[in-house]
């Protein structure tokens, strides 16, 4: 069964995402970006996932949306770390 708060997530982290596309150039600053690119891409398949556990082979998809959801969040832990300055540096 499909829950509206999942599907509602899902559009939004849609948006974010499609927002992210329109405005590559813009964010391209952020350091390492196509790292913090792919680690919102696998949180986006997360919710995905969860709104097609809902419809179909629910155990398959629950178990493919948490470790969509853990591969994001090692993705943003990398890219916390390496764009992290390092000691002793300046700027």
């Amino acid at each position: 069964m499909i829950q509206e708060n999942e599907l509602l997530t899902f559009f939004l982290c849609l948006v974010t995402l499609a927002f992210i596309i329109i405005n590559h150039e813009r964010i391209s600053v952020i350091p390492r970006f196509k790292i913090f690119i792919v680690a919102y891409v696998f949180f986006s398949l997360g919710w995905g996932f969860t709104v097609i556990e809902g419809i179909i082979l629910g155990d398959f998809f629950n178990l493919i949306e948490h470790v969509s959801y853990l591969i994001s969040a090692v993705t943003f832990l990398i890219w916390i770390i390496i764009s992290l300055p390092k000691r002793g540096s300046i700027g």
